[in-house]
């Protein structure tokens, strides 16, 4: 059991062909109560090279860990870039790879804004990224009250995704995933809210009737923030007094138990807001963020 907390991540970058990842953690084991990455602040991450990549957040598990559960909540990630990369998943803003028998990957309450673009052929990206499987108990995946906002350019055979899935099978996609906000741009062949490779999903509607049982109440929509600059207080901070931002996110998340603040320790309410920041915050307390 552990936890990665409370870091101000940024600065990272490679001119070679590697991958520069924010957080990377693998060979996890405890059973239940896991493994906790929480309350960082992420961005600035740089691979400038045709051949790199850049993760906010990495998980993998190994073929051989057992009983291994990660919660990654209240975590702001963003101002990802790789301006040379010839790769269709050149950004990932969370990449959970594969995982063995009873795993688990709890996403709860994160911001994700990606905005990137590359020079070179092929350009893809995606807010999540995650490893199917055919067994529900095999890395499964339990996503809630994000907000997953990619407005990265593709190029070529890349694609923008939200959310995507190594498989058709929806079996390790936790029926609990709900209340999230998706955003891909405008909708198109490349502008994608969802894809597990076969089927490509461009609209909300088209993705909840493809996930059926999950993500019934998410949302999808454009989101006014008050700042990009990872070294600025207001950075990922939603404008929730604009009324298009605060319809989308204010109150429409749903309570997860001992889930009770946001990233800067704010009480989220009965009925909470999508994202690592609760709405209270807003105006008040825009100066205060992670170290």
């Amino acid at each position: 059991n552990g936890n990665i907390s409370s870091n101000n991540i940024n600065g990272l970058t490679t001119t070679g062909a590697a991958a520069v990842n924010g957080i990377s953690v693998s060979g996890i084991t405890g059973g239940s109560n896991g493994f906790s990455i929480l309350k960082n602040k992420i961005y600035n991450l740089t691979a400038n090279n045709a051949g790199g990549s850049v993760n906010g957040i990495v998980v993998s598990y190994g073929g051989t860990i057992v009983a291994a559960v990660v919660t990654i909540f209240n975590n702001l990630i963003g101002d990802l870039k790789a301006p040379l990369t010839s790769n269709n998943f050149a950004i990932n803003g969370i990449l959970v790879d594969a995982g063995a028998a009873s795993t688990a990957s709890n996403i709860y309450f994160n911001t994700i804004y990606i905005a990137a673009t590359s020079t070179n052929t092929n350009f893809g990206t995606a807010g999540i990224r995650h490893t199917s499987n055919a067994t529900a108990t095999t890395n499964t995946l339990n996503l809630r009250n994000n907000l997953i906002y990619n407005n990265s350019t593709p190029n070529g055979t890349g694609k923008t995704h939200v959310l995507y899935r190594s498989s058709s099978s929806l079996s390790n996609y936790a029926a609990t995933s709900n209340n999230n906000l998706f955003y891909a741009g405008i909708a198109s062949t490349n502008n994608l809210i969802y894809s597990d490779g076969t089927n490509n999903e461009q609209t909300l509607t088209d993705f909840q009737t493809r996930v059926t049982g999950r993500e019934s109440l998410s949302k999808t929509g454009i989101v006014t923030f008050l700042s990009f600059d990872g070294v600025n207080g207001n950075f990922l901070v939603p404008n929730f007094t604009v009324d298009a931002t605060s319809s989308i996110l204010n109150g429409q998340a749903a309570a997860i138990a001992t889930f009770t603040d946001d990233i800067i320790g704010s009480v989220r309410q009965t009925n909470p807001d999508i994202g690592a920041y609760e709405s209270i915050c807003n105006v008040t307390q825009l100066a205060v963020s992670p170290n």
